[in-house]
């Protein structure tokens, strides 16, 4: 089995999504309280951060899906990403 896919984390998503939430209301506190340039800094910061949230693929798809000479189905994914999340589901099957 090789790397089929690679594809965006779960996990990592919604860790950037609750990130850019706090940054969100970071800035929105912020605004007449900091001079524009910083505002305008952090403002550029959450748009860059935001559009990477569903573009960074570290989430590494393994899957395997066959058929043995004596009917025996046999079906298997595996996902692992850097930041330490892991799926697995396995199935196998008589078929004949």
């Amino acid at each position: 089995m090789g790397a089929n896919n690679w594809g965006v984390c779960p996990a990592c998503q919604s860790a950037d999504m609750t990130k850019n939430a706090e940054a969100a209301a970071a800035l929105e506190d912020a605004y007449g309280k900091v001079d524009s340039a910083k505002y305008q800094r952090m403002r550029d910061a959450l748009q860059a951060a935001s559009r990477k949230v569903d573009s960074i693929q570290t989430l590494r798809e393994d899957y395997c899906i066959r058929m043995s000479s004596d009917g025996v189905l046999t079906v298997g994914y595996h996902a692992q990403c850097e930041c330490g999340f892991t799926h697995e589901f396995n199935h196998t099957e008589q078929v004949i």
